[in-house]
């Protein structure tokens, strides 16, 4: 898919599963490559209009909360691939960020314990009352992504798009 679709998915948006599903699928996809993810980010979140910088926002506060739940599920274990512990590592340094940013987003604040967890509640009344279907979808497909395509996808976006001060790693 070309960036240019991708944009439309994001600016079109309508509010079911099926879409927020099908939009990350399409993201996985996008950034399953090698590449500069960084820039491929920020021209991607740069040729969106308000409504679809918004949802990726979303999106990428959603991925930072599973991925720092992820980190706390594997840290009693052995971690054999050392740029999955390192990204799961930042999500959850920098968890409160995504935390409060997602309440900006959303109005209200999550509640969640570890990834599986947070997914499920994604399916609550709350979520759903206040329009939030596409994000239900995008949670559920993002946590069927390879690790590999969740740190080009969730790198790119800290690098690329927020320029965090404390740069994603990429070991």
């Amino acid at each position: 898919m070309d960036r240019e679709k991708l944009a439309e998915l994001f600016e079109d948006m309508d509010n079911t599963a099926q879409s927020g599903y099908e939009l990350c699928k399409a993201l996985g996809a996008e950034f399953n490559c090698a590449g500069d993810f960084s820039r491929m980010a920020s021209e991607l979140y740069e040729s969106l209009g308000k409504k679809g910088k918004k949802l990726l926002d979303q999106c990428m506060c959603i991925v930072a909360m599973c991925m720092a739940y992820d980190y706390l599920a594997f840290s009693h274990g052995e971690y054999t691939d050392r740029r999955n512990e390192a990204s799961r590592r930042y999500s959850f340094e920098h968890q409160n960020e995504f935390r409060e940013k997602m309440e900006d987003l959303i109005g209200f604040h999550p509640e969640y314990r570890d990834s599986k967890y947070f997914v499920k509640t994604l399916g609550l009344r709350e979520w759903k009352e206040r329009g939030l279907l596409y994000l239900i979808g995008f949670a559920n497909r993002w946590d069927e992504t390879h690790p590999t395509i969740q740190q080009s996808v969730f790198g790119g976006y800290v690098n690329g798009v927020m320029q965090a001060h404390a740069a994603f790693p990429y070991v």
